[in-house]
């Protein structure tokens, strides 16, 4: 029989030996802007205490004020959940800034500032109505992210699950979820080849360690006393829709062992390396997997760092959360895509449909891409583009969504696509109107 034992995070970083090399200066070649030409995504590394390594691109961001046009569209994001009784909850990760802000001299960083601005994001998105996993406590000392890498380490998911945890289990469909008893134990330690420290030690040539830390994993108790490592993922009716936090493989940080933890519940993992805060959300709610099981709560994993308020995410993640609407369509079409393009002249005629409250299906019989254009024409004869962008790591299946601009009452015209090189094969589209409050 297998002994389960609960384990409490350890508050201080196991470490290689190699600590010479963890303190070393980092060589002037990381302050100089030619040194990022090909790689954007770091900004500038620069040196903090104790072997801590920042970028100034997003440790340092500070503002994530809810301005109107993102308030609309997480109320009409949750309410379109609601109408499919999902609820929304959103687990917010606070920047490496925030979190370790004393352990570096950055001028251009007011941590005060950045922690409230957080705060006030967590107050927008409750008022709101959504449940919000948040950090509360910012003070020095504590474990939470890597020294030298963007992730979060496994001190850092399990503050943040707890404080998940607690949204969730006030939410009414908690009560009707089955419950599961789930155990995390620490099985080792883990090394995680940091991000940082791999730049810095090509551009240096220098021998910086990457960190080793305790590794968790969490099973599952049944009643003979041993473990199931998954649990009943297929029907789980909790979801983590996450970045690369939330992949055991990229952070080593088991997120999603700790919420089924203190949940006490499944939950199922569809976290998407590389690919955003929209890669995995897209991707499943276009899934045959959505389509055949909706849970009833959906964790959505942001750090807020990341491009969580843009508008193209939403006008497709909301229509794609009501699905395609079949034989309820108010005029559907098929078209040919020929020369890589595709025309849908007479999809509206005599319908008198508006852009607003309505939204579109598309479905590709022969197109595994990620990039097209699609352009709405307007009786008044305006025209609007919008660019289907999907990450290389979203897996393609041929469906997108995508809703009509919803702040006018112009009436849709025509619809026309502008596909990538050697496109082929047919398209159907149907035009969907969002269910009335």
């Amino acid at each position: 029989m297998r002994k389960f034992l609960l384990l409490t995070m350890l508050s201080v970083l196991v470490l290689p030996a190699c600590n010479k090399a963890d303190a070393a200066s980092l060589c002037e070649a990381l302050a100089s802007d030619k040194t990022y030409q090909k790689d954007g995504s770091y900004k500038k590394l620069i040196e903090g205490k104790d072997g801590w390594i920042f970028r100034t691109k997003t440790d340092f961001d500070g503002n994530f004020k809810v301005n109107s046009a993102l308030r609309d569209r997480f109320t009409r994001m949750k309410q379109a959940f609601k109408a499919k009784d999902m609820d929304l909850v959103v687990a917010l990760i606070p920047t490496r800034g925030m979190m370790h802000h004393t352990q570096v001299d950055y001028t251009q960083f007011k941590a005060d500032a950045t922690i409230a601005s957080y705060n006030k994001l967590v107050a927008e998105l409750k008022d709101i109505g959504i449940g919000v996993g948040a950090v509360d406590n910012f003070k020095a000392g504590q474990d939470f992210f890597y020294k030298r890498d963007h992730h979060w380490q496994a001190a850092g998911a399990k503050i943040l699950a707890q404080k998940v945890a607690e949204s969730v289990k006030q939410l009414e469909s908690y009560k009707s979820i089955e419950k599961k008893k789930f155990i995390t134990e620490q099985e080792g330690t883990v090394t995680q080849k940091g991000t940082f420290t791999e730049f810095a030690n090509k551009v240096c040539g220098s021998d910086i360690q990457h960190e080793t830390v305790p590794s968790y994993k969490t099973f599952a108790e049944d009643a003979g006393g041993e473990g199931d490592l998954f649990g009943d993922q297929k029907s789980a009716d909790i979801v983590l829709i996450g970045t690369s936090n939330s992949s055991q493989v990229a952070s080593k940080a088991n997120f999603d062992g700790f919420l089924k933890e203190y949940i006490g519940a499944d939950v199922k993992n569809l976290a998407v390396s590389g690919g955003g805060v929209d890669t995995a959300m897209l991707d499943w709610l276009s899934s045959a997997d959505y389509k055949a099981h909706k849970p009833k709560i959906v964790i959505w994993e942001i750090p807020v760092y990341q491009n969580f308020k843009g508008g193209p995410f939403y006008r497709q993640a909301i229509p794609a959360t009501y699905g395609d609407c079949g034989s309820d369509a108010l005029s559907t079409a098929e078209a040919d895509v020929a020369n890589n393009r595709f025309e849908f002249p007479s999809l509206f005629e005599g319908k008198n449909i508006a852009a607003k409250n309505h939204y579109l299906y598309l479905k590709f019989d022969d197109f595994k891409g990620r990039k097209f254009r699609l352009t709405t024409h307007y009786t008044d004869g305006s025209r609007s583009p919008f660019d289907f962008r999907r990450s290389k790591f979203f897996s393609p299946d041929g469906i997108f969504f995508v809703e009509f601009e919803q702040n006018n009452d112009k009436i849709l015209k025509s619809l026309e696509g502008l596909m990538p090189k050697d496109s082929k094969g047919k398209v159907t589209a149907r035009i969907c109107a969002y269910p009335q409050n």
